[in-house]
Parts: structure tokens; sequence; C-alpha cells
């Protein structure tokens, strides 16, 4: 893993369309020999954004 933390998953419109973006975001590095890692799903619009934290193995 890189030493910037990303997106697992970026679903996104076009630039100049709607703004609607979905992602998957890695929120710490995993522990040595975790299966698992700390993520939050994020849906974002024009007028709300929400988070919801997530465990992916």
């Amino acid at each position: 893993m890189d030493d910037v933390l990303d997106d697992l998953i970026h679903l996104a419109d076009p630039p100049g369309t709607s703004g609607h973006v979905v992602a998957l975001r890695v929120l710490k590095r995993p522990d040595p020999g975790s299966e698992f890692l700390d993520c939050e799903f994020t849906v974002s619009t024009e007028t709300a954004t929400g988070r919801a934290p997530h465990c992916a193995s």
C-alpha cells in the first residue's frame, strides 16, 4: 500500500455535470496480519453528503 490512503472505489459524474460521487475510502492502514480494512462509504450530491463506516475483508 502506498503512503497515501485512497479510495478503493470512486464513482463520479463527469466534470461539469451534476457532481454525484460514491466512494469507498480506506481510513487507516490495516494492522499487520489483519484481514480487515477500516473504510467508509461516502455519497455526495449537490445538496448533501453522507458517510457510513464499513469494515471490509
